[in-house]
């Protein structure tokens, strides 16, 4: 009998604990809900934390807030630059990097307006990725582009940016990334010996005072598109 009452016992016990530990649950739950707002459509942690990581991928990296600060000052000393077209060809260089990247080919990069060193990590970064199977980056889409930086000298000005976007990658994630890309104005002739202007049509080299073309004839228009150039450029972030 004693037996029994002993057995009943530690039955009553395991149930009491099992109860406590249901309601603990519940009470972290809804403690849970109450902290996060009703923002999760879960109060499981790990659930929690799955469903943060998604959202984390699916939000665009934030880029350097720089333009009413360093704008003014870039404008001053060159009158005629326009900001829309800077943002416009820091995208076209990030989605033509991804393309040479796919389809391991930097002679695409001659879509960009870059100079030789970039073209040359280009190529390096091409040149690693040997035989290995292609890597593709679907639905490329640049979030923004903001000046983070200025620098001035006697023999070149440097407009840093960085570049915010995302694409589809490997199993089908959403991967977020930012970047810092250096625009730079060309002042002499060492500067263009070094970083190399060339023609948009066949791709020569040109001097600095050329107004034709030495190989293929056609005219030089000296505009803000043909003066600055994508001197460097790195990834600061990735998540995803």
């Amino acid at each position: 009998m004693d037996l029994y009452i002993k057995l009943g016992i530690i039955l009553v016990s395991l149930i009491a604990v099992w109860l406590v530990i249901k309601a603990i649950k519940k009470s972290v739950r809804r403690k849970i809900r109450n902290l996060t707002g009703g923002m999760f459509r879960t109060s499981d942690i790990a659930d929690i934390i799955k469903q943060m990581k998604s959202d984390e991928n699916d939000t665009p990296l934030s880029v350097g807030g720089g333009n009413s600060i360093y704008l003014p000052m870039i404008k001053r000393d060159f009158p005629d630059y326009h900001q829309t077209t800077m943002e416009e060809k820091i995208k076209r260089f990030m989605l033509t990097y991804y393309e040479c990247l796919e389809k391991k080919d930097a002679n695409l990069l001659q879509k960009a307006v870059v100079t030789d060193t970039v073209e040359e990590i280009v190529k390096s970064q091409v040149l690693d990725l040997g035989t290995t199977d292609a890597v593709r980056y679907d639905n490329i889409r640049v979030h923004a582009a903001a000046i983070s930086g200025y620098i001035k000298t006697k023999e070149l000005a440097t407009v840093r940016y960085q570049a915010s976007l995302e694409y589809m990658g490997g199993t089908n994630r959403k991967v977020q990334v930012k970047y810092s890309v250096d625009m730079t104005y060309l002042f002499t002739d060492m500067i263009v010996d070094m970083i190399g202007i060339r023609c948009n049509n066949c791709g020569g080299s040109l001097e600095e005072t050329s107004t034709n073309c030495a190989y293929c004839g056609t005219l030089i228009v000296r505009n803000i598109d043909k003066v600055w150039r994508i001197s460097n450029f790195k990834k600061l972030k990735q998540v995803g």
